[in-house]
């Protein structure tokens, strides 16, 4: 009995948006798992936005600036009350974004696109892909990208409609995080030249170019160039080069890391996972090897497959040291969606099934694994109390015994507390993070605001591995009494010249939170 294609068709976008739904609630539910994460970092940055501060030259921030942008525009319409609704919108235009783009896979490039869905959205938690971070985002732009250049290899031309996307899509990639502007640029540039004739080829290039011109017009260049570009050489780029050996045995990692895959323990649920999808992918990079089939695509995707893995980490790595790999993830499943696709409707006989029953075993363990976080018994308010009470609890004392034209000044860690105060920074770039302490600019302006505008109130970040007292410059030490929380230190100092200006009330509305002064002066 043959199913009639179009109803199977229309059962397979049910159930890929189902599952989307049904993980989108669940993902919902651990909106407290791990805490903070670069995530409040793009929090903190939107808020100084929202106090008048420019990035980049009043506000340290070492990437590209959309998510600040658009933490930004969350904060101004929503006006969150409290640290659990801030995260919560956040996560919620996460959800609205990544369900919009969904659809859009799906009506555009219809059975790749559910395949990418299914197979995407129950693996991507164990990336962290379902937090406000840019990585959450690029991998379906990286998925319709690739998409295009199959279908512009497909039909010879790239369409209008085509057109516009790639240079948006392109666009964003490039202006979301930095590590992934060489694949953006690579599967950019191969349908430019591709096409390189053609009115819509123009288009596409205007579009790319007209939005980064707009862009830079909005910010401070020579600043932005300084902190996202030298500060990352010399910090970042620096420690992946020498961690990686990317330019020893790293470089063969890169190439190849779908295949190093198959010779490493999967341990974890998403190692099984990426061992099965690689499984997939090699079977069906050599079926069309020896086919001489598709050898383009195979080489613009083999490629494009290194860049997005220049951060690569072991296949069984999991949540804050695979987060890095998303795109590359994204770039994956939808090279196996296409290829997958093409094989089944490319071919006869019964191999062309192996790589579609290979993907349903693996979509159906994906969903059905005892262990998957689908099936954890988690409470909401617990989980997010466990991962930010203290940021809450702290930021609190500082609020209550504040005034709302005090300043604070947060030491390294903790971005958040700056929200949760209500505050503004004493400091003169706002946040002040551990890749500063490098660069006499930021160590001088910090220095500068201790002598000649000191913070009202003082976090040293909770756990830390110095002691509060070696974080203030020795000589404004004695200008600072540390609170004692439960008579334990507390990381919190208020400056003595504030101290007077505390009233009794406020005092009392600490007390009750377990905090009071060393030596008890009011």
């Amino acid at each position: 009995m043959k199913i009639n294609k179009n109803i199977l068709f229309i059962l397979s976008v049910s159930i890929a948006l189902l599952q989307f739904a049904f993980i989108s609630f669940i993902l919902m539910k651990r909106i407290g798992a791990f805490g903070c994460f670069d995530d409040c970092h793009n929090f903190a940055t939107g808020y100084f936005m929202l106090k008048g501060r420019q990035i980049y030259s009043e506000i340290f921030y070492n990437h590209q600036m959309i998510m600040p942008f658009i933490s930004y525009l969350i904060q101004l319409i929503t006006s969150p009350d409290s640290l659990y609704s801030l995260v919560q919108y956040h996560r919620i235009f996460v959800t609205g974004f990544s369900f919009i783009a969904t659809l859009g896979l799906i009506l555009r490039f219809k059975w790749r696109g559910i395949i990418f869905s299914l197979l995407y959205e129950p693996i991507k938690f164990y990336f962290l892909g379902d937090r406000f971070l840019p990585e959450a985002f690029i991998p379906y732009f990286i998925a319709y990208l690739v998409g295009i250049v199959w279908e512009s290899l497909e039909r010879k031309k790239l369409t209008r409609s085509d057109a516009v996307v790639a240079g948006f899509i392109t666009w964003l990639i490039v202006f979301l995080r930095e590590p992934y502007v060489p694949v953006a640029l690579l599967l950019f540039g191969f349908l430019v030249i591709k096409n390189i004739t053609s009115i819509t080829s123009r288009l596409s290039v205007f579009i790319f170019a007209i939005l980064s011109i707009l862009t830079l017009l909005m910010i401070p260049v020579s600043d932005y160039v300084f902190t996202v570009g030298t500060v990352n050489q010399q910090t970042v780029l620096a420690h992946e080069t020498e961690s990686t050996d990317l330019w020893g045995s790293g470089i063969i990692s890169i190439l190849f890391y779908p295949f190093t895959a198959l010779f490493q323990s999967p341990t974890t649920i998403n190692g099984k996972l990426l061992f099965g999808l690689s499984s997939v992918y090699i079977f069906l990079f050599f079926w069309n090897v020896v086919k001489k089939q598709n050898r383009v695509f195979i080489v613009i995707t083999f490629l494009a497959l290194a860049l997005a893995a220049i951060r690569y980490v072991p296949s069984e790595a999991m949540f804050y040291e695979a987060f890095h790999m998303l795109p590359w993830l994204g770039l994956f499943i939808m090279t196996v969606s296409i290829l997958t696709y093409n094989t089944v409707n490319s071919y006869q006989g019964r191999k062309r099934y192996i790589a579609p029953i290979i993907l349903l075993c693996i979509w159906l363990f994906s969903i059905g694994y005892p262990k998957s976080f689908i099936y954890e018994d988690i409470s909401t308010l617990e989980e997010f109390s466990d991962g930010y009470a203290h940021y809450q609890r702290n930021g609190d004392v500082i609020k209550k015994l504040s005034h709302p034209d005090d300043t604070v000044f947060v030491e390294l860690w903790d971005d958040i507390i700056y929200w949760q105060t209500g505050l503004d920074s004493a400091y003169q770039y706002g946040l002040y993070t551990p890749l500063m302490e490098s660069f006499p600019r930021y160590t001088t302006a910090r220095d500068e605001m201790f002598a000649h505008d000191p913070p009202d109130f003082y976090y040293c970040s909770d756990g830390y591995i110095y002691k509060s007292d070696q974080l203030i410059p020795e000589k404004y030490t004695n200008d600072y009494q540390e609170l004692l929380e439960n008579n334990e230190p507390s990381c919190i100092f208020v400056h003595i010249n504030k101290i007077s200006e505390i009233s009794d009330e406020q005092w009392k509305s600490v007390e009750a939170l377990g905090f009071n002064l060393v030596q008890m002066e009011k």
